[in-house]
């Protein structure tokens, strides 16, 4: 088992690991959303990485069954990744953002990446602003609430501190 997972970690390239960690911060991306981030300039480029990360006996990385033709290419990190991530680059189990293949709603994905779309753009904000952020709880972290009384579907949360001053944002989706 060891001798795989040196084998892998010979073939990948920083841009594969950039785009493995990628997915483990934020779940589920796009190719449109990994060029925001500034992993690749081209679609076209990051496509012939994903071929490299999912078309293996072993796939790190996996895509969301499209619902129509027109839908986006949406990918997710498998068990595979998350696994290649705490044993080749110290990741913490607790920081990957995983979800099993079989617990995706896709009625609910564009909504998602919508969500996505904001919170990386926060990310970036304070990335410019030299700002840290100190927590981030994301869309998809469902609340006990929600099974409850239906009130919150989901919910992104981010604490960051700037100058001394801690501010919290949240960002809200579904009935209130």
């Amino acid at each position: 088992m060891i001798y795989i997972w040196e084998k892998i970690s010979q073939t990948m390239n920083e841009r594969y690991i950039r785009i493995l960690e990628a997915l483990a911060t934020f779940k589920f991306l796009t190719y449109e959303q990994l060029i925001r981030l500034g992993i690749g300039k081209y679609s076209s480029n990051l496509s012939k990485d994903f071929k490299f990360l999912t078309e293996r006996t072993k796939p790190l990385a996996s895509k969301v069954r499209k619902r129509y033709v027109t839908d986006t290419v949406k990918f997710f990190l498998t068990k595979h990744g998350k696994k290649y991530l705490i044993k080749n680059q110290n990741w913490r189990e607790d920081e990957i953002k995983y979800v099993p293949q079989s617990n995706i709603d896709l009625k609910q994905i564009d909504h998602v990446i919508s969500t996505i779309d904001c919170q990386i753009g926060l990310h970036i904000a304070c990335q410019n602003s030299d700002v840290e952020v100190l927590f981030c709880d994301t869309y998809f972290d469902k609340v006990r609430d929600n099974q409850i009384n239906k009130k919150l579907k989901s919910k992104t949360a981010f604490l960051f501190n700037q100058k001394e001053s801690v501010i919290k944002v949240f960002l809200t989706a579904g009935k209130t």
